[in-house]
């Protein structure tokens, strides 16, 4: 019933529209083909997927792909579980075991072997995603160990600058008479910039490219902040400003 309601639908549209479906679906040799040959295509398509669905639903355990708690769908892969298959979104299933390096099915931690690593790369490869191999991957798991540590370095530092920036953007909110702008002042020379050279010095050893963002970022949290500035807390505003520019130009 469902596929002769998608019929008479399909018929009813006009060929460049069958031929975005076409492309949307990812069907492959579309674009010379006729109207009725177009409709055939989607119909068989949907047909393949229903009958998927259906043996997944027999075979499998779960709905949901328990890596990101998203429904399944094409393309999907599945795991051999003890008493069946647990099945994962493809794209998932991949980036987990490259960010991760845990070569093991996420659930029960079977471990993964190099013949299914290897039908997992031949698949990715066929459906022209663009993967770095699991299986030189599960060769060199101390160089994605390494990188993922690496980049909740990053990650930690990125946040502590930050911090940092906004505990001087409420001071400049706060304080009010001349004495406490002298004070901030200090406390800016003897305590905020020293702190945030020591992070920006350790976070341009692991990335540059993430310390020119994050000072970018860092100017654009003070220049946004909608707070009405006296002339000493607008100089002091400035002060902090200029120098982010210039930590931005010196690394």
């Amino acid at each position: 019933m469902i596929l002769k309601e998608a019929n008479l639908f399909l018929i009813n549209l006009k060929v460049n529209q069958l031929k975005k479906k076409c492309k949307d679906l990812d069907i492959k040799g579309y674009s010379k083909l006729k109207k009725n040959d177009l409709v055939d295509s989607i119909i068989n398509n949907c047909s393949s997927c229903i009958i998927q669905r259906w043996f997944r639903s027999l075979m499998s355990y779960n709905d949901l792909c328990m890596i990101t708690l998203e429904r399944i769908k094409y393309p999907c892969w599945p795991l051999r579980v003890p008493k069946g298959w647990m099945h994962y979104n493809l794209p998932d299933l991949v980036d987990y075991f490259l960010v991760s390096g845990d070569f093991r099915e996420p659930q029960t931690k079977r471990k993964i072997t190099e013949k299914e690593l290897k039908s997992l790369d031949d698949y990715t490869k066929k459906l022209g995603m663009k993967k770095k191999s699991l299986c030189v991957a599960n060769k060199n798991k101390d160089f994605y160990r390494k990188q993922k540590i690496r980049e909740e370095h990053v990650d930690t530092l990125v946040e502590q600058i930050r911090d940092v920036v906004c505990i001087i953007r409420e001071r400049l909110s706060t304080f009010e008479d001349e004495d406490s702008s002298m004070d901030i002042s200090i406390q800016l020379d003897v305590i905020y910039y020293p702190t945030l050279n020591a992070y920006m010095r350790s976070l341009y050893r692991s990335s540059k490219r993430y310390l020119k963002i994050c000072i970018a970022n860092c100017i654009q949290i003070l220049e946004e902040t909608k707070i009405i500035y006296s002339d000493s807390k607008q100089n002091l505003k400035l002060n902090v400003i200029n120098w982010l520019d210039k930590q931005n130009n010196k690394y």
